[in-house]
């Protein structure tokens, strides 16, 4: 059986959604939420990295078995010439930014915010890619 990788998604929003969090957004959050939202952000962008990647494949394009092919499924999908694919790409390549800081810095100011953010990101880019696999 695959794995159904939009399964990552709802997990980020789930996630997301159990973060106890005062609506302020200058307030600070517990480090129990900051793990949630960090989380939340790294399954969001997974989501749709490998959903489009299943697509790029479904399409004979060749991807590498290592982290570059990060970059490559972000700029085949910008460098084509589908106005939808290079949303998927601009899409995908904002999230990996969210995704890098979360994974590695130790201050993610706004992170509440972001991870909002994030989560919707992942929801336009997966129905984008749904959308077109449906052409």
């Amino acid at each position: 059986m695959t794995f159904e990788w939009e399964a990552y998604y709802r997990l980020a929003k789930g996630l997301y959604e159990i973060v106890d969090v005062d609506q302020d957004s200058t307030s600070d959050i517990h480090i129990d939420n900051q793990a949630l939202c960090r989380a939340s952000i790294s399954r969001a962008y997974y989501a749709v990295f490998n959903e489009a990647k299943l697509f790029l494949q479904s399409k004979n394009v060749w991807l590498p078995h290592t982290g570059a092919a990060h970059d490559k499924i972000i700029s085949h999908l910008r460098d084509s010439l589908d106005d939808d694919w290079n949303e998927v790409g601009d899409l995908l390549s904002r999230l990996k930014i969210k995704r890098t800081k979360s994974d590695y810095n130790e201050v993610f100011p706004k992170l509440y915010e972001e991870t909002k953010l994030a989560v919707g990101l992942a929801k336009q880019a997966l129905d984008n890619l749904n959308e077109i696999k449906s052409h």
